[in-house]
């Protein structure tokens, strides 16, 4: 089973009207493809940020591969 680092992220505005992008929170979870590991990202998410959606606190979902297993 794979490890992946899901990262859930917002584009937000500075001060001066600039856009930026922010990661609001990383999970590390393991699972067979990236969409299992997606779909565990979110539960998990959900659970720590005490929210029913991940889409109240997070706009964007990154997810990356990692090679060595958690």
């Amino acid at each position: 089973m794979a490890s992946f680092r899901i990262r859930f992220c917002n584009d937000l505005l500075n001060a001066y009207g600039q856009p930026f992008h922010v990661c609001q929170r990383e999970v590390v979870v393991a699972g067979e493809d990236d969409a299992v590991a997606i779909q565990a990202a979110k539960r998990e998410f959900e659970r720590l940020e005490r929210v029913p959606s991940w889409r109240l606190r997070a706009r964007s979902i990154e997810c990356e591969s990692l090679l060595e297993p958690v």
